[in-house]
């Protein structure tokens, strides 16, 4: 019922404003009728008293199930939250079936001002992944590992290519057990392997700290860990208007790219950049021979603008 889908104290004031609306329409008295134009007016009319002396009560008392649908389940919902947040163990939440599970977290996010929607039917395991608005932006929450005791490395990467395919500019990755140390390792200190293994071997690279030029894809692992290094803890970043063309072979997109975060001095930065990739499938994977990193140059004093936005 889409009513029950209202808080209760909706469908309790629409049950209210519905009996109001209909009532004075049940108690019409319709006038005599004299000619078969009246009379067929008259018998109009005596079907709208009918439809709204049954409506006056009938359309009230759907409304007050649906609150108190609405009412019992937001009371379940309540009881759920505070069962898993009694259980120090985890073991509520791994106990709990999937559509369950799903409902404390999208409390949890709801809570915290997300919208949650329901993942597009282009994503795999689109049955355990949630999507999220906030702020403007399109977050991924993906619970495929949800009843997992330990989740590794491979849950951080499997998050991260589904955000690529649905342009996610940040995610969230659930679980009832915990993180391994190799999956806390992806993420807090910056997998360098992981990063590495989406490019070629001959990679080349315009990027935006020296040298001129980087080739190859051990002089680019340099430029990299150079890049960690000036971060104190990782980073937010986000992508927007990405542009893809994808040939049998080659294929080539661009996109802007926002990076923020704080760097070893303590300072924070935040900026935008331009991102232009090439892409060649090699042995069957689609790998990045060429990437382009810049940002417009103001011209009279040389400096690169960090400062532009969309």
């Amino acid at each position: 019922m889409l009513a029950a889908r209202l808080p209760w104290w909706a469908g309790l004031l629409s049950a209210v404003a519905a009996y109001t609306l209909l009532h004075p329409f049940a108690v019409l008295q319709m006038p005599d009728s004299t000619g078969m134009v009246d009379v067929a007016a008259s018998a109009l009319g005596q079907i709208l008293v009918l439809v709204a002396k049954i409506g006056q009560y009938l359309l009230p008392l759907a409304f007050l199930v649906a609150a108190a649908i609405s009412g019992f389940d937001r009371w379940k919902r309540g009881e759920l939250r505070e069962s898993v947040a009694r259980d120090a163990t985890g073991s509520v939440l791994r106990s709990l079936p999937w559509p369950a599970f799903k409902l404390v977290v999208a409390d949890a996010f709801q809570v915290r001002g997300y919208e949650v929607l329901v993942a597009g039917p282009d994503l795999e395991l689109r049955d355990q992944t949630l999507e999220l608005l906030g702020n403007g932006r399109r977050y991924l929450v993906d619970c495929t590992d949800w009843r997992s005791s330990k989740a590794g490395a491979a849950a951080i990467r499997g998050l991260y290519e589904r955000m690529r395919k649905v342009g996610a500019t940040r995610g969230f990755a659930v679980t009832s057990g915990q993180f391994t140390p190799e999956a806390r390792h992806f993420v807090a200190d910056k997998d360098i392997d992981g990063v590495m293994a989406c490019y070629a071997p001959d990679i080349v690279s315009f990027d935006m700290i020296p040298p001129l030029r980087c080739v190859g894809a051990e002089a680019y692992r340099k430029s990299w860990e150079q890049g960690f290094e000036m971060c104190q803890e990782p980073g937010e970043f986000e992508t927007r208007d990405l542009s893809l063309t994808v040939g049998t072979e080659v294929a080539f997109c661009h996109r802007l790219n926002r990076m923020s975060g704080t760097d070893t001095n303590g300072e924070t930065f935040d900026c935008w950049v331009r991102w232009t990739v090439c892409f060649r499938k090699i042995h069957g994977e689609w790998l990045i021979t060429h990437e382009h990193i810049s940002v417009p140059v103001d011209m009279e004093t040389d400096k690169g603008l960090t400062d532009l936005k969309p």
